[in-house]
């Protein structure tokens, strides 16, 4: 998403997926849980989370979103997939450790944001929402 904005804030987990990003995009990238992001402490315009959620263990969830509603954003954009992964980790386990539906998906969200628009597709959830 960096290549399509004039100024971009990045936050990962993974270290590499960071140093990856310094190397070959110009922005500011954080390394961060999304249990925590107390770090965190940049003005964003919009903030996007896209392909995330469903990695994490339905556990991590709930303070998760949390976490991510307490970011300095009027806007927040969810991308979240609510099927099986097509790609498999090294021993053969699922990457998508949540697999939830849509309206599971849209009541989580609704514990910390006010939902403004959802698109639903037949595997996606796509949300627009205001932190509450």
């Amino acid at each position: 998403l960096s290549t399509y904005f004039e100024s971009y804030v990045g936050i990962d987990v993974s270290s590499y997926i960071i140093e990856r990003n310094r190397e070959t995009r110009e922005g500011v990238f954080h390394r961060s849980s999304l249990t925590d992001l107390s770090d965190v402490r940049d003005f964003f315009d919009l903030a996007i989370c896209a392909d995330v959620m469903e990695h994490l263990p339905p556990e991590d969830v709930p303070k998760s979103l949390a976490e991510i509603a307490r970011l300095k954003s009027p806007l927040f954009a969810f991308a979240i997939s609510t099927r099986p992964s097509v790609f498999l980790d090294h021993e053969g386990g699922n990457l998508h450790l949540t697999i939830w539906s849509a309206e599971k998906w849209v009541r989580a969200l609704e514990e910390d944001f006010e939902i403004r628009k959802t698109i639903r597709a037949p595997s996606l959830l796509s949300v627009l929402a205001r932190a509450k």
